[in-house]
């Protein structure tokens, strides 16, 4: 893990215009019924610790950027598959944001990787901003280390790509994400996750990154 997060700090600080490293934990409860509906949310806080542009070297510089709280519903309409509508209640010191999100999954287990791919569309409102307008596709995969299934009080690794492309205002633009982390499964109650979460916005323009520090801590019901 530190050998990525080395490899990200000098391609971002050295070929990018402007580096963002940061906190990005996050906390998120869910509930489950037989009846194949799922509740989930979300709760995400994103603070920087460092900076630098073309101009600068990396230096201290701490900002608390934002606070996200994410409702998701869904129903599992096939054993591997599964629809869901949400909202998104950003908050932040320039004011309150909310998006509204819609969303499909598939999961697949490919011998001892589960496997999974995400199509989500989401509409972002801002007091004096256009709408913004964004399509995300990511996927991941989640290994474990021990054997051929995740069981209690195990390790596993998850990894995940995303592309995002966003329009607003007859403006196009990509991001791309890249994910690593590690995870310790407790029981189906409960888990724990820490990696990197790399982030290079704009990319067809003026290019920006942040490497995020992640610490997500997920219930069940």
């Amino acid at each position: 893990m530190r050998y990525i997060l080395f490899i990200l700090i000098f391609w971002s600080t050295n070929l990018v215009a402007q580096t963002t490293i940061g906190l990005l934990p996050e906390i998120a409860i869910s509930k489950s019924w037989e009846n194949g509906i799922r509740l989930s949310n979300q709760f995400e806080s994103m603070q920087q610790l460092l900076v630098n542009t073309e101009d600068t070297k990396l230096s201290n510089e701490y900002e608390y950027i934002r606070s996200d709280w994410t409702t998701i519903i869904s129903y599992k309409f096939r054993p591997q598959a599964s629809v869901g509508i949400g909202m998104l209640n950003r908050f932040t010191d320039d004011g309150w944001v909310q998006r509204t999100i819609q969303q499909i999954s598939f999961k697949r287990k490919l011998y001892s990787t589960r496997l999974g791919q995400r199509f989500r569309t989401d509409q972002t409102f801002a007091q004096n901003e256009d709408v913004r307008f964004r399509f995300r596709y990511r996927f991941a995969a989640e290994i474990p280390l021990v054997g051929f299934d995740i069981n209690d009080n195990e390790w596993y690794i998850i990894s995940s790509t995303e592309l995002i492309s966003s329009l607003q205002n007859q403006k196009w633009e990509m991001e791309h994400r890249v994910l690593a982390s590690i995870g310790h499964y407790f029981s189906k109650k409960h888990k724990l996750e820490s990696g990197v979460d790399y982030r290079l916005s704009n990319y067809t323009t003026d290019s920006s990154n942040g490497i995020w520090w992640m610490i997500n801590y997920y219930i069940n019901f």
